[in-house]
């Protein structure tokens, strides 16, 4: 079981599969996550790539966002964020869509542009500039998008975005920021 760290269903447990082939983000990476962005979650739709258990998607929407669109690739998994988010009540405020993150790319567009995007690849992804070209024309004008990874990893964002990094022990979160115009 894991559990929402902060918002309105703080404490509350969630379903998480049993093994390690998902590796729910854990709360300290969740913490440290929305300490930076706190004051951009409230009335937010809140983007959510490779979204395993939801955890990230529904801590967002326990915090304030609107709406959260929920991307996962795994049958299993994506019936196990309905049912999480079924546990906290946050059905009728989230959308998950079953498929790869470039196959989704078309049917997120639809809900863009998006304040915050969240991106939690497997550490085994190798496609993590093709990911970061295709989903930051998704952001809104000063939007972010955060990724991710292992900080053995460099995530490079193109020109004109501030860059911000927070390492927690071997991972590493990579925020990613458009400039207003």
């Amino acid at each position: 079981m894991i559990r929402i760290t902060g918002g309105e269903v703080r404490g509350r447990k969630l379903k998480s599969p049993k093994g390690l082939k998902v590796r729910p983000t854990l709360g300290r990476m969740r913490e440290t996550l929305f300490d930076v962005i706190r004051e951009r979650v409230n009335g937010a739709c809140f983007l959510d790539l490779f979204a395993g258990t939801g955890i990230v998607a529904i801590e967002a929407l326990s915090r304030g966002a609107s709406k959260a669109i929920i991307v996962e690739k795994r049958g299993d998994m994506a019936s196990l964020i309905l049912e999480n988010l079924a546990l906290t009540g946050y059905q009728e405020r989230a959308l998950v869509i079953q498929a790869d993150v470039i196959h989704a790319l078309s049917r997120v567009a639809s809900f863009a542009p998006y304040p915050i995007i969240f991106a939690d690849p497997p550490y085994a992804f190798g496609a993590h500039k093709e990911l970061i070209s295709s989903y930051l024309p998704l952001l809104d004008e000063g939007g972010i998008l955060i990724v991710q990874h292992l900080k053995k990893f460099t995530i490079v964002a193109p020109p004109g975005f501030l860059v911000k990094k927070r390492r927690i022990g071997e991972h590493c979160l990579t925020f990613m920021e458009g400039r207003a115009k």
